[in-house]
């Protein structure tokens, strides 16, 4: 770019220059998620929802506040009360298309709007099902999810549930008798953190991509969580236009209860989910697989590595509660290794205490052989019925009591003592049969018509779901959240699913269309990738170098290197143009 000084009489050149303004700033993947955000809809439907809450305008529109934090809860996660700190190293004018200052963007504000977004809308509106669903939040993520879907071709064929837990770390009191707000309280802890206060999150995934979320009180159980879910599935369908025809509802055991099952017939849908191992029904078709196995038939799929996993599945026909279901026996060759690992390690635990059950009888000795027979017996019944991996052989032995023999007594009475001896025996076949059944696990579904190799395969996505925890569980996506009241808590756990929701968009159209074009992109690190991770991705948006100059009234942006090939490339995928970056200009 040339500055051209078109004098004239009078004009100071050094003057001129004294005007002009110039800042170099490197924030790809925030403005990338800033992009999305207008491509997908967020800020007009932030300001439809919120600013209809009190009738009036914002000085900054909720749209881009919305904008702005996700692109910091997408990029570079700060608190709050170091937002103006982050804003201070972003070009908010070319980014987020407002004059907002960073010392204007301070925690008071983000506070505000949290405040705003949980309350937007009505609470609860009664549907077309006969139910309530929640609006606010959660009717805001499923706008801008739904619109996601529509906007890039996406289909939903099946949703995996499931749920996971935060602990939270601070001191949070719910206002006796306010309803509508999430309850931060004690609960069972996927963390294993049963101590500390927390809430739960519920998650449905559509090809990996988050379609559905829910931010859940910290004593929620699966069991009400699935319940609820189904309602908020037959809402999803009907948006999204989704036949119930080829569409399974997928989720763990913890859906599989009479309730449920009734509901999800009740509704029409179809669920594939893993039946307890504790169920009689559980127990009786685990024998009959083991008694039939001549009978199975060999699945191999082929997992995300690459690797193909074999399994051995046999189906049958059963009831639950009285209620029929179809049943798929599945066997995982790969779980072996992992879990010949396991009961490995517990059976050298049982043997360590039966060792030390040892050292007690030998340190003991019992006056008459009928009370070391009531201490056999009482050891068989506390600790003999649980063993698993071992038997073991408990004989009494009498011995000639030691006694110090008196002078003038010589020819004193022989008196006895009574030990027991206890010896171990390692069952290999006990070993060897808990393998397999560590290995073996049962699916159900009230499709009748399903084949137990297609429910395996729908089955496998639940891992989906898991994948998304664990993005939405690093450090930093969502650590600390730094907020002081449960209605916030919950606000901006909404926020970042929305986020989490975008990114998980992103992926997937990135991996689609490179998929079709069949070809390859260059990662961080020039690494040739087919299926690029999201964290490869935002990588690839690391460093986009750009200038803004400003002259007097006048701004200009422009890239101090032109964009890589990749970066163009994604960018053409998600159906972003280079403006995102350069074109804004108040």
């Amino acid at each position: 770019m040339q500055i051209i000084f078109n004098g004239g009489i009078g004009m100071d050149k050094e003057l001129l220059l004294e005007n002009i303004e110039m800042e170099a700033y490197s924030h790809g993947k925030a403005t990338l998620v800033a992009g999305m955000c207008k491509k997908l809809g967020v800020i007009n439907i932030f300001d439809q929802y919120l600013t209809k809450q009190n009738g009036r305008k914002p000085d900054i529109a909720y749209g881009i506040m919305a904008q702005m934090m996700l692109a910091n809860l997408c990029h570079s996660r700060r608190p709050l009360y170091l937002m103006d700190e982050y804003f201070e190293h972003i070009d908010i004018e070319g980014t987020f298309n407002s004059d907002a200052k960073p010392h204007n963007l301070t925690d008071d504000r983000f506070g505000c709007f949290l405040d705003n977004f949980h309350e937007a809308g009505p609470r609860k509106i009664f549907s077309e099902i006969d139910n309530f669903h929640e609006a606010g939040p959660r009717k805001i993520f499923s706008e801008i999810s739904m619109t996601a879907f529509a906007t890039y071709g996406l289909s939903i064929k099946n949703i995996n549930y499931d749920t996971t837990s935060k602990v939270m770390w601070g001191q949070y009191e719910t206002e006796e008798g306010k309803i509508d707000e999430i309850s931060i309280d004690y609960g069972y802890s996927k963390d294993k953190r049963n101590d500390k206060k927390q809430i739960k999150i519920g998650i449905g995934t559509a090809n990996g991509i988050v379609v559905d979320a829910k931010v859940l009180s910290g004593n929620t159980d699966d069991k009400t969580y699935n319940n609820d879910a189904i309602d908020d599935v037959d809402e999803i369908l009907k948006k999204s236009k989704t036949s119930k025809d080829s569409f399974y509802y997928v989720a763990d055991s913890a859906f599989f209860t009479e309730e449920n099952i009734n509901k999800a017939n009740g509704r029409d849908i179809k669920f594939i989910t893993r039946a307890p191992e504790t169920t009689n029904m559980s127990k009786i078709y685990i024998g009959k697989f083991f008694s039939e196995r001549q009978l199975t038939k060999d699945v191999i799929f082929e997992n995300a590595q690459g690797k193909k996993v074999k399994y051995q599945v046999l189906d049958y026909k059963s009831e639950y509660k009285g209620i029929p279901v179809k049943l798929a026996v599945c066997y995982s060759f790969t779980l072996e290794e992992t879990k010949r690992k396991t009961i490995s390690r517990h059976a050298e635990k049982e043997y360590a205490e039966l060792e030390k059950k040892i050292k007690v009888f030998s340190k003991r000795s019992f006056a008459c052989e009928a009370d070391s027979q009531k201490e056999i017996e009482e050891f068989l019944k506390t600790k003999g019925k649980k063993l698993k991996y071992h038997s073991v052989n408990l004989n009494i032995e009498m011995n000639e009591k030691r006694k110090r023999k008196k002078a003038d007594n010589k020819d004193s009475q022989k008196e006895y003592e009574y030990t027991i001896n206890l010896e171990i025996n390692r069952e290999d076949s006990k070993i060897e049969a808990a393998i397999e059944r560590e290995c073996t696990f049962i699916l159900a579904s009230n499709d009748s018509d399903i084949s137990c190799e297609e429910m395996l395969k729908e089955y496998k996505t639940q891992s989906s779901v898991e994948k998304k925890f664990q993005q939405l569980k690093a450090p930093e996506f969502i650590d600390d959240l730094f907020v002081k009241t449960p209605k916030r808590v919950e606000a901006l756990t909404y926020m970042i699913l929305i986020g989490l929701m975008i990114l998980s968009v992103m992926e997937h159209v990135v991996r689609r269309e490179m998929k079709k074009d069949n070809t390859i992109i260059l990662g961080p690190g020039k690494i040739k990738m087919s299926k690029p991770s999201l964290k490869a991705i935002m990588g690839i948006f690391e460093y986009v170098p750009i200038q803004v100059i400003k002259v007097n009234n006048n701004c200009i942006r422009k890239f101090q290197k032109p964009l890589k090939d990749n970066q163009r490339q994604i960018l053409n995928y998600l159906g972003l143009d280079e403006s995102i970056f350069v074109g804004h200009a108040l």
